[in-house]
Protein backbone atom coordinates (compact mmCIF):
# COMPACT_ATOMS: atom_id res chain seq x y z
CA UNK A 1 0.00 0.00 0.00
CA UNK A 2 1.07 3.46 -0.73
CA UNK A 3 2.02 5.70 2.05
CA UNK A 4 -0.19 9.06 2.12
CA UNK A 5 0.95 12.67 1.87
CA UNK A 6 0.21 15.06 3.92
CA UNK A 7 -1.07 18.64 2.10
CA UNK A 8 -0.23 21.64 4.01
CA UNK A 9 -1.39 24.33 2.10
CA UNK A 10 -4.18 24.62 -0.69
CA UNK A 11 -5.30 27.59 -2.46
CA UNK A 12 -8.94 27.62 -3.96
CA UNK A 13 -10.50 29.62 -6.76
CA UNK A 14 -7.46 32.15 -5.95
CA UNK A 15 -7.01 35.43 -7.49
CA UNK A 16 -3.91 37.61 -8.12
CA UNK A 17 -3.95 41.53 -8.67
CA UNK A 18 -3.79 44.89 -7.41
CA UNK A 19 -5.28 47.64 -7.27
CA UNK A 20 -4.09 50.91 -8.63
CA UNK A 21 -4.26 54.47 -7.31
CA UNK A 22 -7.43 54.76 -9.11
CA UNK A 23 -9.07 51.86 -8.34
CA UNK A 24 -8.17 50.25 -11.50
CA UNK A 25 -7.93 46.32 -11.00
CA UNK A 26 -4.79 44.91 -12.47
CA UNK A 27 -5.31 40.92 -12.49
CA UNK A 28 -2.01 38.92 -12.70
CA UNK A 29 -3.32 35.24 -11.89
CA UNK A 30 -6.83 33.60 -12.07
CA UNK A 31 -9.10 30.71 -10.73
CA UNK A 32 -5.50 28.70 -8.87
CA UNK A 33 -6.30 25.95 -7.16
CA UNK A 34 -3.21 24.03 -5.96
CA UNK A 35 -1.38 22.46 -3.09
CA UNK A 36 1.58 22.05 -1.69
CA UNK A 37 2.88 18.66 -0.10
CA UNK A 38 4.99 17.55 2.65
CA UNK A 39 8.33 16.15 0.97
CA UNK A 40 8.16 18.28 -2.41
CA UNK A 41 10.35 21.33 -3.54
CA UNK A 42 7.98 23.11 -5.71
CA UNK A 43 9.25 25.96 -8.06
CA UNK A 44 7.68 28.73 -8.99
CA UNK A 45 8.43 30.40 -12.67
CA UNK A 46 7.23 32.94 -15.18
CA UNK A 47 8.16 36.17 -16.81
CA UNK A 48 8.44 39.10 -15.26
CA UNK A 49 5.26 40.56 -13.66
CA UNK A 50 3.37 37.27 -13.89
CA UNK A 51 2.39 37.34 -9.98
CA UNK A 52 5.75 35.44 -8.28
CA UNK A 53 6.09 37.45 -5.67
CA UNK A 54 2.49 38.57 -5.18
CA UNK A 55 1.85 34.28 -5.09
CA UNK A 56 4.17 34.07 -2.60
CA UNK A 57 3.34 37.04 -0.29
CA UNK A 58 -0.64 36.31 -0.90
CA UNK A 59 0.01 32.61 0.15
CA UNK A 60 1.55 33.75 3.42
CA UNK A 61 -1.08 35.76 3.98
CA UNK A 62 1.21 39.57 3.97
CA UNK A 63 -1.22 40.54 0.82
CA UNK A 64 -5.10 40.34 0.72
CA UNK A 65 -6.07 38.23 -2.51
CA UNK A 66 -8.28 39.49 -4.96
CA UNK A 67 -10.80 36.55 -4.77
CA UNK A 68 -10.47 33.03 -3.71
CA UNK A 69 -8.79 31.65 -0.55
CA UNK A 70 -5.96 29.94 1.02
CA UNK A 71 -6.42 27.37 3.49
CA UNK A 72 -3.37 26.26 6.08
CA UNK A 73 -4.59 22.68 6.97
CA UNK A 74 -8.67 22.83 7.69
CA UNK A 75 -8.52 26.46 8.32
CA UNK A 76 -8.34 29.40 6.21
CA UNK A 77 -5.30 31.66 6.39
CA UNK A 78 -7.08 35.12 7.42
CA UNK A 79 -8.51 33.22 10.44
CA UNK A 80 -4.93 32.38 12.13
CA UNK A 81 -3.21 34.81 14.50
CA UNK A 82 0.22 35.60 13.45
CA UNK A 83 1.64 33.26 16.11
CA UNK A 84 -0.28 30.72 14.42
CA UNK A 85 0.82 31.45 10.92
CA UNK A 86 4.19 31.43 11.75
CA UNK A 87 3.99 28.12 13.36
CA UNK A 88 2.93 27.26 10.38
CA UNK A 89 4.87 28.55 7.57
CA UNK A 90 8.15 30.25 7.24
CA UNK A 91 8.60 33.23 4.51
CA UNK A 92 12.23 34.11 2.97
CA UNK A 93 11.93 37.07 1.11
CA UNK A 94 14.53 38.92 -1.17
CA UNK A 95 14.48 42.33 0.78
CA UNK A 96 15.15 40.74 4.35
CA UNK A 97 16.73 43.70 5.97
CA UNK A 98 18.94 42.72 8.96
CA UNK A 99 20.66 45.33 11.61
CA UNK A 100 24.42 44.52 11.03
CA UNK A 101 25.66 44.23 14.80
CA UNK A 102 24.25 40.91 15.26
CA UNK A 103 25.31 37.42 15.29
CA UNK A 104 24.06 34.37 13.19
CA UNK A 105 22.77 32.50 16.08
CA UNK A 106 20.29 35.46 17.17
CA UNK A 107 19.17 35.51 13.74
CA UNK A 108 18.11 32.04 13.62
CA UNK A 109 16.60 32.64 17.40
CA UNK A 110 14.07 34.71 15.42
CA UNK A 111 12.58 31.36 14.17
CA UNK A 112 11.97 30.30 18.08
CA UNK A 113 10.39 33.46 19.44
CA UNK A 114 6.56 32.25 18.69
CA UNK A 115 7.48 29.28 20.81
CA UNK A 116 9.13 31.20 23.64
CA UNK A 117 7.57 32.74 27.23
CA UNK A 118 6.05 36.30 27.25
CA UNK A 119 9.85 37.60 27.92
CA UNK A 120 11.29 36.17 25.12
CA UNK A 121 13.70 33.81 26.96
CA UNK A 122 15.03 30.91 25.26
CA UNK A 123 15.12 27.28 26.82
CA UNK A 124 16.84 24.53 26.25
CA UNK A 125 14.46 22.80 23.29
CA UNK A 126 14.71 26.24 21.87
CA UNK A 127 18.58 26.51 21.38
CA UNK A 128 18.47 22.65 20.66
CA UNK A 129 16.37 23.63 17.15
CA UNK A 130 18.69 26.97 16.52
CA UNK A 131 21.62 24.46 16.56
CA UNK A 132 20.04 21.74 14.41
CA UNK A 133 18.98 23.97 12.32
CA UNK A 134 22.31 25.61 11.71
CA UNK A 135 23.79 22.14 11.33
CA UNK A 136 21.20 21.73 8.22
CA UNK A 137 22.08 24.13 6.13
CA UNK A 138 25.65 23.70 6.96
CA UNK A 139 26.62 26.85 9.45
CA UNK A 140 26.96 24.98 12.72
CA UNK A 141 30.28 26.62 12.99
CA UNK A 142 29.19 30.22 12.21
CA UNK A 143 26.52 30.50 15.17
CA UNK A 144 28.63 33.32 16.90
CA UNK A 145 29.70 35.22 13.43
CA UNK A 146 28.45 38.68 12.96
CA UNK A 147 25.86 38.55 10.24
CA UNK A 148 27.43 41.23 7.87
CA UNK A 149 30.85 39.24 7.79
CA UNK A 150 28.74 36.70 5.41
CA UNK A 151 28.73 35.90 1.76
CA UNK A 152 25.60 36.24 -0.08
CA UNK A 153 25.08 32.80 0.16
CA UNK A 154 25.96 32.32 3.47
CA UNK A 155 23.44 35.09 4.35
CA UNK A 156 20.64 33.39 2.76
CA UNK A 157 21.90 29.87 4.32
CA UNK A 158 21.04 31.68 7.65
CA UNK A 159 17.28 32.85 6.37
CA UNK A 160 16.72 29.44 5.37
CA UNK A 161 17.90 28.60 8.90
CA UNK A 162 15.43 30.52 10.68
CA UNK A 163 12.56 29.27 8.90
CA UNK A 164 13.99 25.49 9.52
CA UNK A 165 14.01 26.49 13.67
CA UNK A 166 10.19 27.70 13.45
CA UNK A 167 9.16 23.85 12.54
CA UNK A 168 6.76 25.67 10.10
CA UNK A 169 5.94 22.67 7.97
CA UNK A 170 5.36 25.25 4.61
CA UNK A 171 8.20 27.32 3.28
CA UNK A 172 7.78 29.84 0.69
CA UNK A 173 11.25 31.36 -0.50
CA UNK A 174 10.98 34.73 -3.05
CA UNK A 175 14.15 34.49 -5.53
CA UNK A 176 16.36 33.18 -2.27
CA UNK A 177 19.19 32.73 -5.46
CA UNK A 178 19.52 35.83 -6.81
CA UNK A 179 22.56 37.75 -6.24
CA UNK A 180 24.63 34.65 -6.05
CA UNK A 181 27.24 32.80 -7.98
CA UNK A 182 26.58 29.87 -10.14
CA UNK A 183 27.94 27.51 -7.18
CA UNK A 184 25.66 29.06 -4.85
CA UNK A 185 22.32 29.17 -6.80
CA UNK A 186 22.76 25.43 -6.68
CA UNK A 187 23.78 24.75 -3.43
CA UNK A 188 20.98 26.51 -2.63
CA UNK A 189 18.33 25.28 -4.44
CA UNK A 190 20.06 21.63 -3.63
CA UNK A 191 19.86 22.36 -0.15
CA UNK A 192 15.85 23.29 -0.03
CA UNK A 193 15.57 20.03 -2.05
CA UNK A 194 17.31 17.94 0.56
CA UNK A 195 15.44 19.79 3.16
CA UNK A 196 11.63 18.81 1.95
CA UNK A 197 12.79 15.41 1.37
CA UNK A 198 14.35 14.65 4.91
CA UNK A 199 11.72 17.52 6.88
CA UNK A 200 8.78 16.49 5.32
CA UNK A 201 8.46 20.03 4.92
CA UNK A 202 6.67 21.25 1.83
CA UNK A 203 8.81 24.10 0.05
CA UNK A 204 7.52 26.51 -2.61
CA UNK A 205 10.52 28.23 -4.46
CA UNK A 206 9.49 32.04 -6.74
CA UNK A 207 12.97 31.34 -8.87
CA UNK A 208 14.36 32.55 -12.39
CA UNK A 209 16.88 29.67 -12.12
CA UNK A 210 15.17 27.65 -14.52
CA UNK A 211 17.65 25.20 -16.18
CA UNK A 212 18.26 24.46 -12.22
CA UNK A 213 14.53 24.03 -11.07
CA UNK A 214 13.75 21.58 -13.96
CA UNK A 215 16.65 19.83 -13.15
CA UNK A 216 15.75 19.56 -9.25
CA UNK A 217 12.10 20.50 -8.84
CA UNK A 218 9.54 17.84 -7.78
CA UNK A 219 6.99 20.02 -9.64
CA UNK A 220 6.96 23.37 -11.23
CA UNK A 221 3.93 26.00 -11.26
CA UNK A 222 4.12 28.18 -14.73
CA UNK A 223 2.64 31.19 -14.46
CA UNK A 224 0.97 32.24 -18.22
CA UNK A 225 0.59 35.28 -19.91
CA UNK A 226 -2.55 34.23 -20.34
CA UNK A 227 -3.31 34.23 -16.17
CA UNK A 228 -3.57 30.40 -16.11
CA UNK A 229 -1.00 28.61 -14.54
CA UNK A 230 0.36 25.07 -16.05
CA UNK A 231 1.18 22.53 -12.90
CA UNK A 232 3.60 20.01 -13.94
CA UNK A 233 6.53 17.80 -13.71
CA UNK A 234 9.66 19.50 -14.82
CA UNK A 235 9.91 16.89 -17.97
CA UNK A 236 6.31 16.85 -18.76
CA UNK A 237 6.94 21.16 -19.01
CA UNK A 238 9.93 20.43 -21.03
CA UNK A 239 8.26 18.72 -23.72
CA UNK A 240 4.91 20.58 -23.42
CA UNK A 241 5.98 23.28 -25.67
CA UNK A 242 5.12 26.04 -23.18
CA UNK A 243 8.70 27.07 -22.12
CA UNK A 244 9.25 28.49 -25.98
CA UNK A 245 5.90 29.61 -26.54
CA UNK A 246 6.22 32.20 -23.53
CA UNK A 247 10.25 32.82 -23.36
CA UNK A 248 10.82 31.81 -27.34
CA UNK A 249 11.51 34.77 -29.35
CA UNK A 250 13.85 35.58 -32.47
CA UNK A 251 17.33 35.71 -30.19
CA UNK A 252 16.56 32.15 -28.22
CA UNK A 253 14.87 29.15 -27.87
CA UNK A 254 14.16 26.64 -25.85
CA UNK A 255 15.16 22.97 -26.79
CA UNK A 256 13.15 19.95 -25.09
CA UNK A 257 15.90 16.90 -26.08
CA UNK A 258 18.86 18.84 -24.17
CA UNK A 259 16.30 20.31 -21.49
CA UNK A 260 17.82 23.62 -22.11
CA UNK A 261 17.52 27.46 -23.88
CA UNK A 262 19.65 28.37 -26.81
CA UNK A 263 20.72 31.12 -28.83
CA UNK A 264 19.05 31.64 -32.39
CA UNK A 265 22.43 32.30 -34.25
CA UNK A 266 22.36 34.84 -37.54
CA UNK A 267 25.26 33.32 -39.85
CA UNK A 268 27.77 35.55 -41.67
CA UNK A 269 28.65 32.09 -43.55
CA UNK A 270 30.01 28.66 -43.89
CA UNK A 271 33.45 27.10 -43.74
CA UNK A 272 34.61 23.44 -44.14
CA UNK A 273 36.06 21.94 -41.08
CA UNK A 274 38.59 19.29 -40.55
CA UNK A 275 40.42 17.58 -38.39
CA UNK A 276 40.44 15.53 -34.63
CA UNK A 277 40.84 15.19 -30.59
CA UNK A 278 38.75 17.38 -28.11
CA UNK A 279 40.30 21.23 -29.95
CA UNK A 280 37.44 19.91 -33.08
CA UNK A 281 34.61 19.95 -30.63
CA UNK A 282 35.68 23.07 -29.19
CA UNK A 283 36.04 24.75 -32.70
CA UNK A 284 32.81 23.75 -33.36
CA UNK A 285 31.16 25.53 -30.73
CA UNK A 286 33.16 28.84 -31.02
CA UNK A 287 32.50 28.62 -34.62
CA UNK A 288 28.72 28.56 -34.06
CA UNK A 289 29.13 31.37 -31.40
CA UNK A 290 30.93 33.60 -33.82
CA UNK A 291 28.02 32.91 -36.72
CA UNK A 292 29.94 30.57 -38.52
CA UNK A 293 28.31 27.53 -39.45
CA UNK A 294 30.47 24.29 -39.79
CA UNK A 295 30.19 21.25 -42.24
CA UNK A 296 32.07 18.51 -41.66
CA UNK A 297 31.11 16.67 -44.52
CA UNK A 298 31.48 19.43 -47.14
CA UNK A 299 34.63 19.92 -48.85
CA UNK A 300 33.91 22.23 -51.49
CA UNK A 301 33.18 25.21 -49.12
CA UNK A 302 35.45 28.00 -50.30
CA UNK A 303 37.12 28.96 -46.73
CA UNK A 304 38.42 25.40 -44.92
CA UNK A 305 39.44 25.10 -41.57
CA UNK A 306 42.20 22.18 -40.51
CA UNK A 307 42.29 21.15 -36.78
CA UNK A 308 45.70 19.86 -35.98
CA UNK A 309 45.65 19.53 -31.93
CA UNK A 310 46.53 22.55 -30.31
CA UNK A 311 46.90 24.38 -33.97
CA UNK A 312 44.14 25.35 -36.37
CA UNK A 313 45.04 26.32 -40.15
CA UNK A 314 42.86 27.99 -42.33
CA UNK A 315 42.95 27.73 -46.21
CA UNK A 316 41.03 30.87 -48.24
CA UNK A 317 41.09 31.32 -51.20
CA UNK A 318 45.23 29.44 -51.73
CA UNK A 319 46.62 31.30 -49.28
CA UNK A 320 47.13 29.59 -45.47
CA UNK A 321 47.09 31.13 -42.65
CA UNK A 322 48.56 29.29 -39.09
CA UNK A 323 47.26 30.27 -35.57
CA UNK A 324 48.12 28.15 -32.40
CA UNK A 325 44.88 30.29 -30.75
CA UNK A 326 41.51 29.65 -31.16
CA UNK A 327 40.70 33.05 -30.50
CA UNK A 328 42.91 34.43 -33.04
CA UNK A 329 41.42 31.71 -35.57
CA UNK A 330 38.52 33.49 -34.92
CA UNK A 331 39.12 37.00 -35.57
CA UNK A 332 40.46 35.31 -38.82
CA UNK A 333 37.52 33.79 -40.01
CA UNK A 334 34.67 36.73 -39.10
CA UNK A 335 36.94 38.96 -41.54
CA UNK A 336 36.82 36.31 -44.59
CA UNK A 337 33.55 34.77 -44.31
CA UNK A 338 30.94 35.65 -46.06
CA UNK A 339 26.99 35.14 -46.57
Amino acid sequence: MFADHHTHLVTENLYLGYYNKEGRLYLLQKDMNESLVEGELVCLIGPNGSGKSTLIRTIAGLQKPVGGKVFIGSREINQLTNTEKSKHLSIVLTDNAVMGNITVSEIVALGRYNYTNWIGTLEKEDRRKISESLKKVGLREFENRKFDTLSDGEKQRVFIAKGLASDAPVMLLDEPTSHLDIPNKAGILSLLRNLAYRSNRAVLVATHELDLALKLADAIWFLLPDKSIFKSTPEELIFSGKLNEVFGNELVSFHANSGTFSMNTEYIGSVSLKGEGKFLEITVRALDRIGVKVNLRSPDDPVKVYVDNDRWIIDWKGKKSESFFLVETCRILRKVVKK
